[in-house]
């Protein structure tokens, strides 16, 4: 084991060049007093989140998809997370029929070697944020400062064609939620929310030693998995996708959520399949005693997104080849279905074994709450992986690919 001074380096990893110049290169885990600067850490150094929404195409289901956002400009956090989206997009489509909606972030996001990304991030060791609330329309002085904002976070945006109709959001917060692994979860305030500043200072030894000894574990016992390249433009959208997929390690679950009836959605690692065996399903491993269960009991439909931009943060890459996350080209797929229990014991083996082999620390969750597989049985597929919108990808094609 090394000692805590050897791990101070992790304090000073340069983030990759995809990160705002302006940002802090510090990495940051708050104790737990602190979850309200912490959630402000997290919606300031993410330049994208999943958005969850209740879809029109969907019939009124949870619809999540990656957008690409700014909570001021450069390094000034407000706290204020803004939006850039068009209507030719269902997340865009759908806000302008109803509010309501929630966005995420995960620790595992923010690229370096320093972040949790090689912690898996359900560990307690990797941190992640949902906001819900209400996603509407800004103008006037609220609509220019938004704009500066998202240009310095996501400057590409500037040149986006203007015949797209491009909408100007801002999230109101209702509900904050910080989720610290499968562990442990805390509702912040929004006044404290947006009273708290995101905390930039390096851990104290302590924590030093706690994150170090997580990464040397994972690290250790994970197991070699296919080589994930940088993202290619596959004219085959189904190889594409099943080559996405199974790169994945997590991705953004949405459901609708009784309590505050609108969307909402949980950071969840996923597989489909052991190392070099890819099957296309999507695997999760869930506890039954979660909250989040007795909304899946009432309404097992719900949607699961991945972005390429997730998969390269894992790798401590420039996220597609620099581009934001809202761009075209950067890969964004988002599956939707019922959420349902595996109950034979041979799927119940197959499940778990491709679990455990993506995940190692998984296998030790059933010591600590009552764990069970878990498959996304899919019915409808968003991908967009370049210009020209969103083209159908059928189920049936999806499956009878295989990943390059």
């Amino acid at each position: 084991m090394q000692s805590v001074s050897a791990t101070r380096s992790l304090n000073a990893i340069k983030l990759s060049t995809n990160t705002p110049p302006a940002l802090s290169s510090k990495i940051y885990l708050a104790p737990p007093f602190e979850d309200a600067a912490f959630a402000r850490y997290l919606a300031h150094m993410n330049s994208y989140g999943v958005v969850s929404t209740i879809s029109v195409h969907l019939d009124g289901q949870a619809f999540s998809n990656v957008m690409s956002c700014s909570d001021g400009i450069g390094n000034n956090s407000t706290g204020r997370l803004f939006f850039y989206m068009t209507e030719m997009d269902p997340t865009g489509a759908d806000l302008t029929q109803d509010s309501r909606a929630s966005v995420t972030f995960s620790q595992a996001q923010i690229v370096g070697e320093g972040s949790c990304a090689q912690v898996d991030p359900e560990d307690r060791a990797c941190g992640s944020l949902t906001i819900a609330g209400d996603i509407v329309e800004v103008s006037g002085t609220d609509k220019i400062f938004a704009l500066e904002a998202l240009f310095s976070r996501n400057p590409p945006m500037k040149h986006w064609p203007r015949a797209h109709g491009w909408i100007v959001f801002e999230m109101k917060p209702v509900r904050i939620i910080l989720v610290r692994g499968n562990e442990i979860s805390s509702e912040i305030a929004v006044a404290e929310y947006f009273s708290a500043s995101p905390n930039f200072e390096s851990r104290n030894s302590e924590q030093e030693y706690d994150h170090a000894r997580h990464l040397m574990t994972f690290m250790e016992s994970a197991k070699a998995i296919s080589a994930k390249s940088s993202w290619p433009l596959f004219p085959n959208k189904a190889k594409a996708a099943r080559k996405m997929v199974h790169d994945a390690n997590w991705g953004v679950l949405s459901m609708l959520r009784k309590d505050h009836k609108g969307p909402f959605a949980y950071v969840k690692s996923v597989s489909d399949g052991p190392a070099n065996v890819s099957t296309g399903r999507l695997w999760f491993f869930l506890n039954t005693e979660d909250s989040m269960m007795h909304d899946v009991k009432t309404n097992n439909n719900v949607s699961f997104t991945i972005s390429q931009a997730m998969i390269d943060a894992e790798l401590a890459t420039a996220a597609c080849h620099d581009k934001i996350a809202e761009e075209p080209t950067c890969g964004r797929i988002t599956f939707s279905g019922k959420l349902i229990a595996l109950t034979s014991a041979t799927e119940i083996a197959g499940a778990e074994k491709a679990l455990f082999d993506r995940h190692p620390s998984m296998s030790q969750w059933k010591l600590h709450g009552k764990f069970h597989p878990f498959e996304l049985v899919i019915s409808d597929i968003f991908f967009l992986n370049f210009y020209g919108g969103a083209r159908p990808l059928s189920v049936r094609d999806y499956f009878a690919a295989s990943p390059i």
